[in-house]
């Protein structure tokens, strides 16, 4: 957790970071795709022919950048929590504004089952996550209503206990589910 001059000069500023529980995880599927696109390459130059392998190989480092720019950002874009205002992030792709006033309560417990009701965002991708918690009023995005999200944070307690001293009625952390 790191202090941040927050952009309207008021307000706690506070920054959460997920990047080094994330990071690694994304980076082991970054290796793969590597991986991937060399063998893919060669069995395309074997079997198809050099323009095929090439086309083949441009779609696959794509790939590659796609995925080394994600672990990129997750170290650049952090969780804020500033004045009344939660911004819930995973690099450039996820981006959640959140009101203190419309987070419920965090879960003490919850199971494979719980991560895929259809009102849960899994902010954590490819990693099991270790802060979930439930929102007043849901958010739509995309035609979906979100009313709980999850996300795996390098300092959970730290987050829970800042978000629960902003909010009072957060301090007794509920077990829901």
């Amino acid at each position: 957790m790191q202090a941040f001059e927050p952009r309207n000069g008021c307000g706690i500023g506070m920054e959460f970071t997920y990047y080094k529980k994330l990071s690694p995880m994304v980076g082991a599927v970054l290796a793969l795709a590597c991986v991937e696109t060399i063998v893919l390459h060669i069995l395309a130059m074997a079997f198809l022919g050099g323009k095929v392998a090439v086309v083949i190989s441009i779609l696959d480092s794509a790939l590659v950048f796609i995925l080394a720019r994600m672990i990129h950002d997750f170290r650049l874009r952090p969780i804020i929590v500033d004045d009344d205002i939660v911004v819930m992030r995973t690099g450039r792709k996820l981006s959640f504004p959140i009101a203190l006033c419309d987070i419920k309560g965090f879960r003490k417990t919850w199971n494979a089952d719980d991560l895929k009701a259809p009102g849960v965002l899994n902010m954590a991708l490819v990693v099991w996550l270790n802060t979930m918690f439930e929102l007043e009023t849901p958010i739509v995005r995309r035609g979906r209503k979100i009313t709980t999200i999850a996300h795996c944070l390098d300092r959970p307690e730290a987050f829970q206990q800042t978000l629960g001293q902003l909010r009072g009625d957060l301090a007794q952390t509920r077990s829901v589910g």
